[in-house]
């Protein structure tokens, strides 16, 4: 089994060829940051802030629609697991969001979140 052992570092070297970078790069450098745990924890916050609990169904309502994706619902479980609450028994249902032939729906256990994530200014929340 894989388990996360904390946040990784990843070093980017820069090179100056003038070359942009392909627009498939980029827009999979935007989804992970927007499905990250920096931008997931955020747009709990805000909601935490607004209504006081908040649910996993709830923020990925108030996801932007490109990031409606599979990453942003499994942040959100590790999140809950750390810093809400997971339950099992009672189940949410979402339908991520992106071009495809048919609608997926993901069925999740039950998460809440009561009060605000520390987002700390580097790694993970």
């Amino acid at each position: 089994m894989w388990r996360d052992t904390g946040p990784q570092n990843v070093t980017v070297s820069v090179a100056s060829s003038g070359i942009p970078l392909p627009a498939a790069d980029r827009a999979a450098l935007r989804l992970a940051a927007g499905t990250g745990h920096k931008a997931v924890a955020r747009r709990i916050n805000d909601l935490v802030a607004e209504r006081g609990v908040v649910t996993a169904a709830e923020v990925f309502e108030h996801t932007p629609a490109e990031f409606q994706r599979l990453g942003s619902l499994v942040t959100m479980l590790d999140l809950a697991v750390q810093y809400g609450m997971v339950d099992p028994e009672v189940a949410e249902q979402v339908t991520l969001g992106g071009t495809r032939a048919h609608e997926l729906t993901v069925l999740l256990p039950h998460l809440a979140f009561h009060e605000p994530i520390t987002v700390r200014t580097g790694g993970k929340s």
